[in-house]
């Protein structure tokens, strides 16, 4: 379970918009919900290195642009 989840992590933060977009298909809507709501959290909220809001801003422009 922890492997799926690493898994889905590097893949979301890859900035490889075939490997985001193939994770992100792969979950149901609350979770794509949440997803979405976690990069959001990632780029405007403290604490976060810059390399983070940078790979989370990449995912959010790729879901947004492929919806």
């Amino acid at each position: 379970m922890a492997n799926q989840i690493e898994n889905f992590w590097e893949n979301i933060l890859s900035e490889d918009p075939q490997k985001i977009l193939s994770v992100y298909k792969d979950i149901n809507a609350e979770e794509k919900k949440h997803l979405i709501i976690h990069l959001y959290k990632m780029v405007n909220e403290p604490g976060w290195q810059k390399s983070q809001r940078q790979t989370a801003q990449k995912a959010i422009d790729t879901i947004e642009k492929n919806k």
